[in-house]
């Protein structure tokens, strides 16, 4: 009987995936947002309208 230190190979082949090309692309995603928001709050008009009427 042989000994594996990886019990499912196929587990860490997706984890590898995932953390080579997902983790990137929701990365990007990220601070793509957030620099539209930061653009988006700068605005006078939101700066000075009220939510509350």
């Amino acid at each position: 009987m042989s000994s594996s230190t990886q019990p499912y190979p196929a587990l860490v082949l997706i984890q590898v995936i995932i953390t080579r090309y997902a983790y990137p692309v929701v990365l990007s995603i990220g601070i793509v947002g957030n620099f539209l928001n930061i653009i988006l709050f700068l605005r006078k008009s939101l700066r000075t309208t009220s939510c509350n009427n």
